[in-house]
């Protein structure tokens, strides 16, 4: 009894300093737990709050440009302000400007409004006038060029924004100015649209909606289609960094320091809200309420404390009688109750290590986790990677790699067969594979001492698949040798492998040989897709013929990706729904076309082909409803232009008397009838005329020029230009290169 009782003090002092340990282990973690929802709690109010603020200068900034909206409209659709020419009715520009002066009030936030009507050459405030050409002379912006500015102000097809720039005036005290520019067409439709109207806000402005109570460093961010529209910086950020994260409460790390963004997106216009603050400013005040759980939990510590000791004298008794279950190995000698109940867990360990036996011999399996590991990132250095590959029995001490995707319809090889039949090759290069079967393609994680041999991996899996007469889709990564960026390799190898359908199937399609961003691609095919609508407006087959002709040489003989060939059509069909939206009124077909067009409809440039072809054919088919006789009158228009257009003197007074007509009630009706005005048409017609002449003849540009009705050569270039994106040298040039290169295909 008494060596019982010795060896249960023992055992109470042993397992009551272990559980001392415990209780202190556990209000560890209770500290970090604590800790941690403290946190996440002050960080959920902080980014609330952050929301709420960001909501509040959306709804102010959007009450601007509301206000903003209904000014052009209001002052578009006034039956008191009517448009006018500067140089045939000057003392009207006094007028207006009197008129002016209520919306001038109404708009107080923006620098002095100017309203400039369609066809004139000048801008007009509540206080003066002047050309637009001086206007964009005086105000030079730091990166908007004048002949820009020009443009959106002559020809607004939308509401355009000019985010935050400097601004070199010469018409304010302030040579110098920080303004955001708001240009929007007058009236509720910008096709019907009687000009422009421009708001210049100064940078205080958008400074004022910011400011709030916030005592801590932040920034804050009004984004517009992925520019900075206005901001208030005080936290070193990249502002393009903070646009790419999703909407909501997110965290990035920037220069070795953690920030919060808040992302609030607003109703209308694409416009974003965001606000950055540093994370340590968020932990202070974490830190502030941690102080009173604190408290809380060093009393409830102490009451532990005493629990613990309780416990442990109460359960020593019952430990050291378990011990005594447990009979010692044999032939040891006994140390404590520990080492008795350890055997059991020994006999454990035992059977584990059995296990870990079996699973040694599983090593497809284990492979195959480890390639989805790696392509997860879930390891955190390079030599993590290679001991997790030895392993397995694999060798990733290669200097390069490459993701490589194949298409698994009809099965592929595994990556050990890709050493059969050339013995010669081992050790030379090291693959490891898994079946996406979700994506039906097999995916090869290839290790190999250059660039060469990973290309010779790709074309040797391509070739088996041929040999198997299965499809041989074979997508390549660019080569990495950063096994950290394995990510970002099977990435780049799934773009490639999507891009099959712009590339087709006859090579490995290589992420290095995708096209350049869609950008860079569609103001040439806008280019082309405008052609086509004015060969539609034209109802001239062999011009749309034509047209389309271009813009498939254009596509064909350019790389791109799925996206910027998705892109492309998109624009295409949109272009010519829109802009001929009378004619499919009463073509449900046509319609159709647009209203169920996903990404995935449109896989080649046949389909492309066929489809644009269908969709011309159903606009020229259809007619146009008749409401009245002017109708009939501006087809005789139509057709007069048509037949005199190489006139230079056809204008727009010689064809309205001979219809005994206004100028006024011509262009109002044939704009009504056609879409466009009667000039704009004329231009079309000669610009069609002349790519004709451009194409088939070597006549100087001068005597093209002269032939579709025009004396002046620059002028003549200058309207080929506008129509086309290039000078009629550039169109002959550009044109004769492509029928050259088609000729020489055909001849291959």
């Amino acid at each position: 009894m008494a060596r019982l009782k010795e060896r249960t003090s023992r055992v109470f002092l042993r397992y009551g300093l272990s559980y001392a340990l415990i209780f202190l282990i556990v209000f560890g973690l209770m500290t970090a737990l604590t800790y941690v929802q403290t946190r996440d709690q002050v960080e959920r109010q902080i980014a609330q709050t952050q929301m709420n603020r960001l909501s509040r200068i959306a709804q102010s900034h959007e009450s601007l440009i509301a206000s903003m909206l209904n000014t052009a409209e209001e002052i578009g659709l006034s039956p008191y302000i009517e448009p006018f020419q500067f140089a045939e009715a000057p003392w009207k520009a006094y007028e207006l400007q009197q008129q002016l002066i209520p919306y001038t009030s109404a708009n107080s936030f923006s620098e002095p409004m100017l309203v400039h009507f369609s066809g004139d050459t000048h801008l007009y405030s509540s206080a003066s006038s002047m050309t637009v050409d001086m206007f964009c002379d005086l105000m030079q912006y730091e990166n908007v060029a004048s002949e820009v500015l020009r443009g959106m102000i002559l020809a607004p097809q939308r509401m355009e924004i000019i985010p935050v720039q400097t601004v070199h005036s010469s018409l304010s005290e302030s040579t110098e100015l920080r303004l955001v520019t708001f240009i929007l067409p007058l009236g509720a439709n910008p096709r019907t649209s009687k000009g422009s109207i421009l708001f210049q806000i100064r940078e205080s402005v958008y400074e004022s909606l910011f400011s709030d109570a916030v005592s801590s460093p932040q920034n804050t961010y009004v984004f517009v289609n992925d520019a900075v529209l206005a901001s208030s910086v005080a936290l070193p950020v990249d502002a393009q960094a903070v646009q790419s994260l999703d909407a909501g409460v997110s965290h990035m790390r920037q220069n070795g320091e953690d920030y919060l963004v808040t992302r609030w997106s607003g109703r209308s216009w694409d416009m974003h809200y965001v606000s950055v603050m540093r994370m340590r400013d968020v932990t202070s005040f974490i830190r502030s309420s941690m102080l009173r759980a604190l408290a809380i939990l060093a009393v409830m510590a102490l009451l532990a404390l005493l629990a613990v000791f309780f416990l442990a004298k109460r359960h020593a008794r019952p430990i050291e009688r378990l011990a005594t279950l447990i009979p010692p190995p044999e032939g040891a000698q006994e140390r404590d109750e520990l080492h008795h109940i350890s055997r059991g867990i020994e006999r454990l360990q035992v059977n584990n290590r059995e296990l870990a036996a079996r699973l040694e011999s599983a090593l497809p399996m284990r492979r195959h986790e480890l390639v989805l590991r790696i392509l997860k990132g879930r390891f955190e250095s390079e030599e993590a990677i290679r001991e997790a590959g030895e392993r397995v029995g694999l060798k990733m001490d290669y200097p390069l790699y490459a993701v490589i995707l194949a298409s698994s319809r009809e099965g592929a090889d595994r990556p050990e067969d890709l050493h059969e039949g050339a013995p010669e090759n081992a050790g030379m290069f090291e693959c490891i594979g898994v079946e996406l079967v979700a994506l039906n393609v097999f995916l090869y994680l290839c290790f190999a001492r250059s660039e060469e041999e990973l290309v010779h991996i790709a074309e040797e899996i391509r070739r088996r698949a041929l040999d198997k007469g299965g499809r041989a889709v074979t997508a390549m990564s660019s080569v990495q040798s950063d096994l950290l960026h394995a990510p970002s390799a099977y990435l780049e190898a799934a773009a490639a492998y999507d891009n099959r359908f712009a590339m087709g199937e006859r090579q490995v399609l290589r992420y290095d040989a995708l096209s350049p961003a869609v950008e860079a691609i569609l103001p040439s095919a806008r280019t082309l897709t405008q052609s086509i609508s004015q060969a539609v407006t034209l109802r001239n087959r062999e011009a749309l013929d034509g047209r389309i002709r271009e813009l498939m040489d254009f596509l064909r003989h350019t790389a791109m990706s799925p996206f910027a060939f998705r892109m492309i059509y998109n624009d295409v069909i949109d272009v010519l729904t829109r802009d001929h939206a009378r004619e499919m009124e009463q073509e449900s077909s046509a319609r159709e076309i647009y209203d169920i067009f996903t990404l995935s409809s449109c896989q080649s440039l046949d389909d492309l082909d066929s489809m644009l072809r269908k969709l011309c054919d159903d606009l020229l088919t259809q007619e146009t409803p008749d409401d009245s006789g002017k109708h009939d009158m501006m087809d005789s228009v139509t057709e007069y232009m048509q037949a005199h257009f190489q006139d230079p003197e056809l204008s727009m007074t010689a064809i309205a008397d001979s219809f005994d007509l206004t100028t006024a009630r011509l262009s109002m009706a044939f704009k009504e009838r056609m879409g466009m005005p009667p000039l704009d048409y004329l231009t079309l017609l000669r610009c069609e005329k002349a790519k004709e002449l451009l194409i088939k003849r070597d006549d100087p540009i001068r005597d093209v020029g002269l032939q579709v009705g025009y004396y002046d050569s620059g002028s003549f270039i200058r309207r080929f230009k506008q129509q086309t994106g290039m000078t009629p040298l550039q169109y002959r040039r550009a044109r004769r290169e492509e029928t050259g290169k088609d000729e020489k295909n055909e001849n291959e």
